[in-house]
């Protein structure tokens, strides 16, 4: 089925932010794990998985609509030197993967492409409710300090 090109840009664009997010968490988790943050590093490394499942339905929909998935771009890795920098940046390429994926759903909603606005209406959920864990860790940072939240992140 030949899919709307406008549609296959928007999709590619919310891919791109995925395989971002991928190597950025999956390089959190482990600098995490390295300082023996143990919590917050199996967390992270979760949602790297989630992402690539993510990125997996987005590539499988572009294949679809007769499509070229795009893995060779990517977007600046923000890492951060500590946990709260980490959890801020994240919170941060959240935010803009949510503008990212709501601009997308609004468009396939326009052109009627349903299927493709389900998707990217699954992955929004997705994301809001890592914004929400992430608004979380930094209001926990905020009443208990780093030093507090980090040792509280020590054991798996």
């Amino acid at each position: 089925m030949k899919g709307d090109p406008q549609v296959i840009r928007h999709l590619n664009s919310i891919l791109t932010s995925k395989l971002t997010a991928i190597n950025q968490y999956f390089l959190q988790s482990r600098m995490l794990r390295n300082i023996g943050l143990l919590n917050l590093a199996d967390h992270l490394q979760g949602e790297a998985r989630s992402k690539m499942q993510q990125a997996d339905r987005l590539i499988e929909r572009i294949l679809f609509l007769e499509g070229m998935p795009n893995l060779q771009d990517l977007e600046r890795i923000d890492v951060g030197e500590d946990a709260p920098a980490m959890i801020s940046l994240d919170l941060s390429s959240e935010e803009s993967g949510r503008n990212t994926t709501l601009e997308g759903a609004r468009y396939c909603e326009e052109v009627r492409d349903y299927v493709s606005r389900e998707l990217l209406t699954g992955i929004l959920n997705e994301t809001e409710s890592h914004i929400d864990w992430l608004t979380q860790q930094v209001r926990l940072i905020d009443g208990v300090g780093a030093e507090n939240y980090k040792q509280e992140q020590m054991f798996g």
